[in-house]
């Protein structure tokens, strides 16, 4: 398990049962008629218990700091935003009335189940985080490999029609073994079992040799990779041809449209914007923001090594999907980050990003923030009236109308972008 201390595994075990400590619970795999009825009605009872076993840990293993994650809301959002939003495009034409009110009812239970942690905790702060946020999915589906081959910067390895459905093994083959034995298998070569299956799965039909960018198709990071030598087990690109590279991309990004004419893709934004660092080299070279269609945001679904259209449609099953499949949910780019406690003042909003969690949280703990922390102390210290005004001391990129940093701080990264070359005078 994951548990830690081992010792402490054992002892949830005996208070708990077994299904506390379980990842799949609620099996996001499997496909039956019934799965969305019962999938409903445990949600909001896998929040309370979440919240029962927290409660106990707090009560028995008492530290400074304790933080609980509730991954309910994720998977509720992902599944039932169709039922929940009357003008989702995924939106099916008949369904049990029940299934309307799913998402609220997690969040009614959510709401609960923090009421009831503030009030065993008696802290002296507490903070409500999300890691993103979450709304609807549209039935525009861009398939990025598909648009990379057009564009010749990728090759696929045969010119066919079809090769093996790789989405059907993707999406059904977890489903049909127990949770138990899928469990075992995941645990195989280190953990690295799935991450070895997905890559063949999603990389298998690329002829590696002629290409030059390739793409995860991932919904929740549209992004794409330079093939580059040195990096690549079987790079093409030279380190001094990224440039001309990247440009191609978003040549290529920006004229996609919809069947009826309308831009995809808002802006192509280049590693550097994003992510600075030792870490850097993991994430992606690009990360490709898509314009909402109608207010649903366009989905990434995998190529499958098989040349077509760039942009596909959505009909029928593919609509509600499941997990490995395309889903009517999907994440947005800007969270929730709520603080309320004795020593901060009440009804003031902040402009946060997350990389001003870490900081935050030290600040209303009362020590010394990390020499390596980036972002700023958004609440005000013990004892102070305002919080330490540390800038941002690095440029990232803000899909939402306003630009995400505080008075000043515009003009700032404007001279600082402009300096690298990376904005001109208008």
């Amino acid at each position: 398990s994951f548990v830690h201390p081992p010792e402490l595994h054992d002892e949830l075990i005996s208070v708990f049962g077994n299904d506390h400590l379980s990842f799949d619970t609620i099996d996001e795999f499997r496909d039956a008629p019934d799965w969305y009825m019962q999938t409903a009605r445990s949600l909001p009872l896998r929040v309370h218990r979440r919240a029962e076993m927290a409660e106990w840990l707090m009560e028995n293993r008492p530290t400074d700091v304790a933080a609980f994650y509730f991954g309910e809301a994720d998977t509720a959002a992902h599944h039932f935003w169709a039922f929940h939003d009357p003008n989702s495009p995924r939106r099916p034409r008949s369904f049990e009335p029940h299934l309307e009110g799913v998402l609220r009812k997690v969040y009614i239970a959510l709401d609960e189940s923090v009421g009831r942690l503030v009030n065993a905790a008696e802290a002296e702060a507490v903070v409500l985080l999300s890691d993103h946020g979450s709304g609807g999915a549209s039935h525009i589906a861009v398939h990025l490999n598909r648009l990379l081959e057009s564009a010749g910067l990728l090759t696929f390895k045969r010119r066919r029609t079809e090769l093996i459905n790789t989405d059907i093994i993707r999406s059904k083959a977890p489903g049909l073994l127990p949770p138990k034995w899928r469990r075992t298998l995941f645990r195989l070569a280190g953990g690295m079992a799935p991450a070895l299956a997905e890559s063949y799965l999603r990389f298998a039909g690329i002829d590696w040799k002629n290409t030059l960018a390739f793409s995860e198709e991932l919904t929740y990071s549209p992004s794409v990779w330079f093939n580059q030598v040195g990096r690549e087990p079987k790079g093409t690109l030279p380190y001094h041809f990224r440039d001309n590279a990247a440009r191609a991309v978003e040549k290529a990004a920006m004229e996609l449209h919809t069947p009826d004419g309308r831009p995809l893709v808002k802006r192509v934004i280049r590693r550097e914007q994003l992510h600075r660092g030792a870490y850097a080299h993991l994430f992606a070279d690009l990360h490709i923001e898509f314009h909402p269609i109608d207010g649903y945001t366009p989905v990434c679904l995998p190529s499958r090594g098989i040349l077509g259209d760039p942009v596909s449609v959505l009909h029928g099953d593919q609509l509600l999907g499941r997990k490995g499949r395309s889903l009517p949910g999907c994440h947005t780019a800007n969270g929730l980050l709520v603080a309320a406690g004795k020593y901060l003042p009440e009804n003031k909003r902040v402009c946060a990003s997350i990389i001003d969690v870490a900081p935050t949280i030290t600040a209303l703990a009362d020590v010394p923030r990390a020499p390596w922390f980036e972002g700023r102390e958004v609440v005000p210290r013990p004892g102070t009236q305002a919080a330490v005004p540390t800038p941002h001391s690095r440029d990232y990129a803000v899909s939402s109308g306003t630009s995400g940093y505080a008075a000043g701080e515009d003009r700032l990264v404007a001279e600082r972008l402009k300096r690298r070359g990376s904005r001109d005078e208008s």
